[in-house]
């Protein structure tokens, strides 16, 4: 979940520590899967063809049932605690079948870019637990509430869970973003609609400027 990093005091933050994040973020990056690979299949829908139905009730094809949500919220009072939770639904039903939850204090504040390193860990440890305790409702695919490959480094925290519990997710950003740019690189210029960073000043900050070069 986004904060507004004017109250999320990331001045503790050194600029090796980003580093090492970055590294790591660069490490991961290299397991990230980007292809349709997964071992299930959509359910049929209700007018689908007969032969698309056929060849998804296969009885060698694995369904698509349970899909799970993963998201923080934080407290008004202080924004290092918060309450991670995760839900999981049977999508043939829209019955929720699992939810878990943690209070936690957090030790990482807000760093616009690593908002895994502040979130990620906790709900790995929830989908662990389900993992342990419910391994057979365990979710499919997991939607998280922070951006995936829409990213300074294409590498956000949906990316970043996803990598790290070997799961397919969906990154679901609430909030509009906009990037204030002098030029386009001409090869983005036909897919920058809805893209940007989200900057109250209007300036982007250097990670955007150099990710923007970069892709130049």
């Amino acid at each position: 979940m986004e904060e507004d990093a004017s109250t999320s005091g990331n001045s503790n933050i050194s600029p090796q520590l980003v580093n090492e994040w970055i590294e790591i973020q660069d490490s991961l990056k290299k397991r990230l899967i980007t292809d349709d690979e997964f071992d299930w299949k959509l359910p049929p829908m209700k007018d689908q063809d007969s032969e698309g139905m056929e060849e998804n009730q296969d009885s060698n094809v694995e369904i698509l049932k349970y899909v799970g949500g993963v998201d923080l919220s934080f407290s008004r009072n202080d924004s290092l605690i918060a309450c991670a939770t995760l839900v999981v639904l049977d999508i043939s039903t829209l019955e929720v079948v699992h939810e878990d939850s943690s209070i936690i204090k957090l030790r990482i504040p807000y760093v616009p870019g690593f908002l895994a390193f502040r979130e990620a860990p906790v709900l790995l440890e929830l989908l662990k637990k389900m993992e342990t305790t419910s391994p057979t409702l365990y979710p499919q695919v997991l939607m998280v509430d922070g951006n995936g490959l829409l990213h300074p480094r294409g590498f956000g925290l949906a990316c970043h869970l996803g990598v790290l519990a070997d799961l397919p997710t969906i990154g679901i950003g609430k909030n509009l973003v906009i990037v204030y740019l002098f030029r386009v690189p001409s090869r983005l210029s036909s897919c920058l609609v809805g893209f940007g960073f989200q900057n109250p000043s209007g300036r982007l900050t250097l990670d955007q400027r150099i990710f923007f070069e970069s892709m130049a």
